[in-house]
């Protein structure tokens, strides 16, 4: 009898002492009131479309809460329904299975989408530490003015299976985070206040969970880092000669399954060189890469006109296999290797401009490995390198070689 009372003790001070951790990880610091947010202005959504500039360094400078209120606002304010507004919001606890968390220089946020405040969880600035859950974009995470975690509980938790939510499928949770993403980084160009951003997905999530202070039920989808452009990403005047202002790129990306570390590394590259870039897709709307992060393209690849191109550059993916049947993409690939401008692609891209025909003269190219044999039948030699360079063509092995063939295209459009 004794020790059936000793186990039951033990057990019950295991029970408060886990649940005494689990709430203190949970309790609010303080609680700031935003500013209520402008539901109205004057930019088009072409032109914050043409305006989006994503970048991978920022200024350092912090945000005003009057931005993290919009921002917030843009993610998940606006979806609060009157009945929602009714509700009397509890610390950590939203009416949505998405829930945002703000980090800033002062410490980290839980967003409460129905009276509109954050809640901190955590006290200081953590950006630098947070940086490095991020390995692919540490300098994004750290000079960012506020980066927003997008999270869900709608994959774990007892809560989110009591709700049903855990029946959800990860691509709907996924999908649903990358409009939340969408709407936060045409809300920070709207503000008109030269606010950059860019969406991470290539993290360590249970670093992220762990430095910021979050619930183990979280699932961290998201990492929207949202700043002021440092001067180097700064758009210039044009005066200078030499000036990449008048210098065009046309990067052509398939709607699905895109490399997303190829398409942001160079579309970043070629945007900090102040080069024009437009964006086209085989389809209008969200195109999602193979890592979820979506991006809205500007144009169809049959509207290109190869003319008004400096470079032509075709992204890899297992979703640039429609390219290879798609004679419009081929035949832009055609026209501007015959009119010598430069061209680039990268992974599966390099077989897409085999099969248009560039390389039949012997070009030395890179690529996929598994690739290599039909690219040698096609007329092109086959390096294995992580970027190969031959004359006007610039081709990339894939995520591994990005950074550099985004550096070599860039400095193959601005003639260096």
């Amino acid at each position: 009898m004794k020790r059936k009372i000793l186990f039951v003790i033990i057990i019950a001070c295991f029970a408060a002492v886990s649940f005494g951790a689990r709430r203190s990880r949970s309790n609010v610091q303080k609680i700031i009131q935003l500013t209520d947010p402008k539901t109205s202005g004057g930019m088009t959504f072409q032109e914050a479309l043409s305006k989006l500039k994503v970048v991978d360094r920022f200024s350092g400078q912090t945000v005003d809460k009057s931005v993290v209120s919009q921002l917030a606002w843009a993610g998940l304010g606006n979806r609060v329904t009157p009945e929602m507004a009714q509700l009397t919001p509890q610390p950590l606890q939203s009416p949505f299975p998405m829930q945002l968390f703000f980090v800033m220089n002062d410490g980290v946020y839980f967003y409460q989408p129905v009276n509109n405040s954050l809640e901190q969880i955590l006290e200081g600035d953590i950006r630098t530490v947070l940086a490095s859950a991020a390995p692919t974009m540490p300098n994004a995470v750290a000079t960012a003015g506020c980066v927003v975690i997008v999270t869900s509980t709608s994959n774990r938790g007892a809560a989110a299976r009591r709700s049903g939510a855990a029946g959800n499928s990860k691509n709907t949770t996924q999908l649903e985070a990358g409009h939340i993403a969408q709407n936060i980084q045409l809300q920070a160009v709207c503000l008109e206040q030269g606010l950059g951003s860019i969406a991470i997905t290539d993290f360590d999530d249970s670093a992220v969970r762990k430095i910021c202070g979050l619930s183990r039920d979280l699932d961290v989808i998201y990492m929207v880092c949202v700043g002021f452009l440092s001067d180097q990403n700064k758009p210039g005047d044009g005066s200078s000669s030499g000036s990449a202002a008048a210098k065009k790129a046309a990067i052509i990306v398939p709607a699905e399954n895109f490399e997303n570390v190829e398409f942001f590394e160079t579309l970043g590259a070629l945007n900090q060189a102040k080069v024009n870039v437009t964006v086209a897709s085989n389809r209008l709307g969200p195109i999602i890469g193979r890592n979820g992060q979506p991006f809205e393209p500007g144009i169809l690849a049959n509207q290109i006109r190869v003319d008004n191109f400096d470079a032509i550059i075709v992204i890899g993916g297992p979703g640039a296999a429609v390219f290879m049947t798609d004679t419009v993409v081929l035949s832009i690939i055609q026209e501007a290797f015959d009119k010598r401008k430069i061209i680039g692609a990268t992974s599966y891209g390099t077989s897409v401009l085999a099969q248009a025909g560039i390389l039949r003269s012997g070009v030395k190219v890179t690529g996929l490995m598994n690739e290599s044999a039909n690219i040698g039948r096609m007329g092109g030699i086959f390096t294995g390198q992580l970027v190969e360079k031959d004359s006007r063509i610039i081709t990339c092995s894939g995520p591994q070689g990005a950074a550099k063939f985004a550096r070599d295209i860039t400095d193959a459009i601005l003639g260096k």
